[in-house]
């Protein structure tokens, strides 16, 4: 049976391989980050440490300082220069700076330095869209339409209003002409004994001038029919004072029918009140009021209990 040292040799550098790989990419992602660390790194690397033990060696400008007293002047250093040294250029290039010059031009100093000039612009917004605020003027134009329409309606709403307040003269051919519309407005009567309408007349009143009106009702298969039928009456007779013309301030409707008493005789009461406003009568869009629209303009409305509910 083979030894299992052999693969596991395998699998160890294979994995040593790896992590050698994503160390590498770590370190050029954290150069790329840090280009001003790692150009110093660079530096100090190609420059090389200055040997700390070693004598500096005697000479003859030296010795012959010491033997006279005089003040020992500077030597130069073997330390390496640090960032400041190597910014600020002297007037003899040696060869550590054209190693440090060349490290500087080198792809990795190209690499680190290349983000930095394209930086500047990717930080530069462009404000070219704060131009859409011309579309605010387009706005104001539309404000001076509404005006306009203030001039329209005026005129109208006077216009609608000045024929309803015309007052029309109480003559008799007015009244005459009032009754014949009342008339065909209600119809003949069913009831042979009874006529249909009575009254038609204009009455002076301390209030003003009341219009009056006295029909009969006719008679219903049942109570409610018969009411509704009262009702029905109500309506055509406004339609007809406001088709012939209005006059008076106040319109006044009473209604008969034949109500049984408590001794089961038969008599002509009134079963129906009704009394309207001017306005109401001349105003009021009839056609397109029903039946049981009559009771709620009114200002006074009264229906007899004999009727029913």
């Amino acid at each position: 049976m083979p030894p299992r040292t052999l693969p596991l040799r395998a699998s160890t550098w294979a994995c040593a391989g790896v992590a050698g790989v994503v160390l590498a990419g770590v370190a050029l992602v954290w150069f790329l980050a840090n280009p001003t660390t790692a150009q110093r790194w660079a530096w100090s690397i190609v420059e090389g440490p200055a040997p700390a033990d070693a004598p500096a060696a005697a000479t003859p400008a030296a010795t012959a300082s010491r033997a006279s007293g005089a003040a020992p002047t500077a030597l130069p250093s073997t330390v390496p220069p640090t960032r400041m040294d190597v910014t600020a250029p002297t007037p003899t290039r040696t060869a550590t700076e054209a190693l440090v010059t060349e490290a500087a031009v080198s792809p990795i100093a190209r690499a680190l330095a290349s983000p930095t000039a394209i930086a500047p612009p990717t930080a530069m917004p462009t404000p070219s869209f704060t131009a859409t605020a011309t579309s605010s003027p387009s706005a104001t134009p539309t404000a001076t339409a509404t005006p306009t329409m203030t001039p329209t309606m005026t005129p109208s709403m006077t216009a609608t209003m000045t024929p309803t307040s015309s007052p029309v003269p109480v003559t008799a051919e007015t009244l005459r002409r009032l009754e014949e519309a009342v008339v065909d407005a209600l119809g003949a009567s069913n009831r042979p004994d009874v006529g249909r309408v009575r009254v038609v007349q204009a009455r002076g009143r301390p209030e003003g001038l009341q219009l009056f009106v006295d029909w009969a009702i006719n008679r219903g298969n049942t109570p409610w029919l018969t009411r509704t039928g009262a009702q029905i009456d109500v309506l055509r007779i406004l339609r007809a004072i406001q088709g012939a013309g209005m006059v008076g301030d106040e319109l006044a409707v009473q209604g008969s029918y034949a109500v049984l008493d408590e001794d089961g005789t038969s008599q002509e009461t009134i079963v129906v009140v009704a009394r309207y406003a001017r306005e109401a009568v001349m105003e009021t869009n009839w056609d397109r009021v029903s039946y049981d629209g009559v009771a709620s303009r009114a200002e006074q409305f009264w229906l007899h209990e004999a009727l029913g509910r």
